[in-house]
Parts: structure tokens; C-alpha cells; sequence
């Protein structure tokens, strides 16, 4: 799976696990979640580096600025490191599992297919 799937996939899973819901799917999506954890935290301290190497932090500090081709740079090697292929198994749930569990669209359309499965 690629890297760019697992960061579409973690603040749905996120948003999943505030939701109350039977033992057994809660494990599937806590341990999902603990899977995944891992290499969101490696990408965003790339993400941080070349940020830090490439731009200049605003003045409020939430934000880079890049000046001439290094936000292409950087968009270019964003680019190339989500399309890293990832080595990972995540466990899967069916709707059937969700019960009567209230899902937002953008939510369900993240996990479709990868986290659940028919």
C-alpha cells in the first residue's frame, strides 16, 4: 500500500475510534490505528526536515515559506516519498461490523475497500 493510502486512512480511523462501538471491532480499529501510527510519525518528521531545509518558517510558526523552486522541490519529493510503497496488513472490518455506527462520507470513502471490506 502506498504511504499517501495510510495518510488518507489515519484521521478516518481516528474519527472511527471516538465512536462507541462492540468490542471486537474497536480492537480492529485501535490496533489499525497502532499499525499505522508508526509511519505517519516517520513521514512527518521527514516532512519537517525538508520543510526545515527547503523554507523559512512564517512569523507565527505554523507554516513554511519557499522562495523560487524550492516549493516545487519540495512538492516534487512530498510527492515521491507518499508514493513509497508501505509493507503493512491492517485488519479489516465489514459494514455489517459497524452496526449502527454513524460514519461521515469523506470518513467511509477513506476506509472503503482497505479497512473495510465486504
Amino acid at each position: 500500500m502506498k504511504l499517501s493510502r495510510l495518510i488518507e486512512i489515519f484521521p478516518a480511523l481516528n474519527m472511527l475510534s471516538q465512536s462507541k462501538m462492540p468490542a471486537k471491532t474497536g480492537y480492529r480499529v485501535v490496533k489499525a490505528i497502532n499499525l499505522i501510527r508508526p509511519e505517519i510519525a516517520a513521514y512527518e518528521g521527514e516532512r519537517i526536515k525538508l520543510a526545515e531545509s527547503l523554507g523559512k518558517k512564517s512569523e507565527d510558526g505554523q507554516h513554511f515559506n519557499f522562495e523560487g523552486d524550492n516549493a516545487k522541490n519540495f512538492m516534487d519529493q512530498i510527492n515521491a516519498l507518499t508514493d513509497e510503497e508501505v509493507e503493512i496488513t491492517l485488519p479489516t472490518i465489514t459494514p455489517e461490523d459497524l452496526g449502527s455506527l454513524s460514519i461521515e462520507p469523506q470518513h467511509l470513502l477513506a476506509l472503503d475497500g482497505v479497512f473495510i471490506k465486504e
